[in-house]
């Protein structure tokens, strides 16, 4: 899961939904009072299966490709919440690195 800003809200649902699947969120926001629901996210990080990156400003293409994941990059959906001009940033990106149109979903989510 990749989200920007109040682009978590709708993730949370699905994270929250699946406890038995693996999900690697990489959550960032342009301000650290942007960051919201942060104490959910860090308890259920103490789950072995959710992975939980955040930080303040954009994470590079390297920082979510080249992290460990679970299953092979052939078998990872992609689910990317935020701002329109992330989405589509992140859906080009994987799309250059090979991933296909049905692995990825996105919902636009800003005030």
């Amino acid at each position: 899961m990749i989200a920007g800003g109040l682009g978590v809200t709708p993730l949370l649902s699905i994270a929250e939904g699946s406890p038995e699947r693996h999900i690697s969120l990489f959550y960032s926001a342009h301000y650290d009072h942007d960051l919201i629901y942060l104490n959910q996210l860090k308890n259920w990080h103490q789950r072995d299966n959710f992975d939980l990156h955040y930080q303040v400003g954009r994470y590079s293409e390297a920082d979510v490709l080249n992290h460990q994941l679970h299953d092979s990059l052939n078998n990872t959906i992609f689910l990317i919440s935020g701002p329109a001009p992330m989405i589509r940033y992140w859906k080009r990106t994987l799309k250059k690195n090979g991933i296909r149109n049905g692995q990825m979903y996105a919902e636009e989510f800003t005030w």
